[in-house]
């Protein structure tokens, strides 16, 4: 696997996040790494971002993204997730309400 490069990057009150791109050497697929800071977090809202990735990993679903793995460390949670390509949802939410 190669991280090529930092696709977003944002610290909010309780958790700090950054979301690379990740390749697969081998097969050329791409992937997006998101990493979670642990540092932020209490041990309540720690269980619960455990529980919703235990959760998440075990959903199959087109119109759900996909976690095919989960890396913890004593620092972060790091999710490799199919790469949706196509622009932020927030922004193409936004264009489609101030279009129609």
């Amino acid at each position: 696997m190669h991280i090529s490069s930092i696709l977003f990057r944002s610290s909010f009150h309780w958790l700090s996040l950054s979301l690379c791109l990740l390749s697969q050497l081998q097969t050329g697929t791409s992937y997006a790494l998101k990493t979670l800071l642990k540092d932020k977090l209490k041990k309540p809202e720690l269980q619960k971002l455990r529980e919703e990735v235990r959760i998440m990993a075990a959903l199959d679903h087109p119109n759900i993204l996909r976690i095919n793995e989960c890396f913890e460390d004593e620092t972060s949670i790091k999710l490799v997730l199919d790469l949706c390509q196509g622009g932020k949802l927030l922004i193409i939410i936004h264009e489609i309400r101030t279009t129609s």
